[in-house]
């Protein structure tokens, strides 16, 4: 019951420091958290070097708009043609400079390091990484499939984390009464720590998670907020307010949006807190997706508060589980919290 808030979990994470600021991480804090005189100069960039490609392209290929306008005495399509060319330009040019700074952070000699340096935390690596590819596969399709996005050396490293994550949610969850579930917990701290210290279990998920978490230097503090969040699932648990929700939303969704940050170089204060964020707005998402059957397993992740206000006992709500139009109104509200 005693859970700290998201700015709090942020604040008591050590610094992180990946040795690199990755010209992404540079690119997506200017581009979304700077000031409006940063964002405009970074329009007038994005338009420049999409002006620039745009103007290589005609000279080789022809420019048969201009030909176009050239002939229309149509004051409306003239200008409706010029702001569109000035939007792609603006689009072609945050194309060309993102793809740019994914090369560049790709091969930059700090990435290759930590690439050599897990295979040397890991000599089996490549064939336990296949392991942790399947794990994934059948147990989490939807993030999988959207990793298959990403470069491949994050995809891999994700894919180690995730599937630790995933192994540990599972075990979690399993059917049995909350004493075998709290020892079990207790288990995945001790493997924890022992991926941190070097020592993993002889498994392939155990020895591609503590190499992944030691090379990129992810901060403890953020898969041992997530086994937090675990430990407050056993039991039926219950919300009473919607900060004590945020903050059981910041332990088991926004720190594997910390660790996705640290994987991907991005790691000033102001990513972190967006990653945060987001990880937060989705599993409030979640929980409005899955309340019948979060119900019927005796859990109400709702805010007491909000229930009530409605006139919906708790209780109520897990001996039968039922939409009504106060519910309703309830679960609107939480998704616009999530907006």
């Amino acid at each position: 019951g005693n859970m700290q808030s998201n700015d709090e979990i942020r604040k008591g994470l050590p610094p992180v420091s990946t040795g690199r600021a990755s010209p992404r991480g540079r690119h997506a804090s200017m581009s979304h958290s700077g000031s409006a005189s940063e964002k405009f100069v970074w329009l007038f960039v994005y338009g420049c070097v999409g002006w620039t490609v745009i103007a290589g392209l005609k000279a080789i290929l022809g420019d048969p708009l201009t030909n176009y306008l050239a002939s229309t005495h149509n004051n409306s399509v003239i200008i409706t043609s010029i702001v569109m060319s000035m939007a792609f330009y603006v689009l072609v040019g945050f194309i060309v400079l993102s793809a740019f700074s994914v090369f560049a952070s790709n091969h930059s000699p700090d990435l290759q390091r930590k690439l050599r340096l897990l295979r040397e935390l890991n000599p089996k690596w490549d064939e336990d990484i296949l392991v942790c590819r399947e794990i994934m596969r059948h147990g989490s399709k939807s993030f999988f499939l959207a990793s298959l996005l990403l470069p491949k050396w994050m995809r891999d490293t994700s894919l180690a984390l995730y599937s630790f994550c995933r192994q540990a949610d599972d075990e979690v969850d399993q059917e049995a009464d909350s004493l075998s579930a709290a020892s079990r917990l207790a288990r995945l701290e001790l493997r924890l720590a022992d991926a941190y210290a070097g020592h993993p279990e002889d498994t392939c998920v155990d020895r591609c998670f503590s190499a992944t978490v030691r090379a990129f230097e992810v901060p403890r503090g953020l898969p041992a907020a997530l086994l937090d969040g675990f430990r407050w699932d056993l039991g039926r648990p219950r919300c009473r307010s919607l900060p004590e929700l945020r903050a059981y939303a910041a332990r088991v969704a926004a720190s594997v949006g910390g660790m996705m940050t640290v994987l991907m170089g991005a790691c000033d204060e102001d990513t972190f807190a967006r990653a945060f964020d987001l990880g937060v707005a989705m599993q409030l998402s979640n929980v409005c997706r899955d309340v019948g059957e979060d119900a019927r397993l005796g859990r109400v992740y709702l805010p007491e508060d909000m229930l009530r206000e409605q006139g919906i006992d708790p209780d109520d709500l897990v001996a039968s589980p039922a939409f009504s139009p106060a519910l309703g109104r309830v679960v609107s509200r939480l998704l616009a919290e999530a907006d």
